[in-house]
């Protein structure tokens, strides 16, 4: 499980997720959760609680941005 949350927390940082990958490794893990509106919150708080278990320094900066993918988008 530790291996898949840093795993997570990098992907977090550097990539755009999608709500179903959270929640597939909450599902997977049985990790108690519970989503708001359109549950995005739940991808930073995945990734926030296995961020310290990466080895890197525990201070990020964020932006957040919402888009409609296009046709085609992957």
């Amino acid at each position: 499980m530790e291996k898949d949350l840093a795993v997570f927390s990098i992907r977090a940082v550097q990539d755009v997720l999608e709500i179903n990958e959270a929640e597939e490794l909450l599902a997977r893990y049985d990790i108690s959760h519970r989503g708001f509106k359109n549950k995005r919150g739940l991808i930073g708080a995945l990734a926030a609680a296995g961020f310290a278990l990466t080895g890197l320094p525990d201070l990020t900066y964020e932006l957040i941005a919402y888009r409609e993918r296009k046709d085609g988008e992957h």
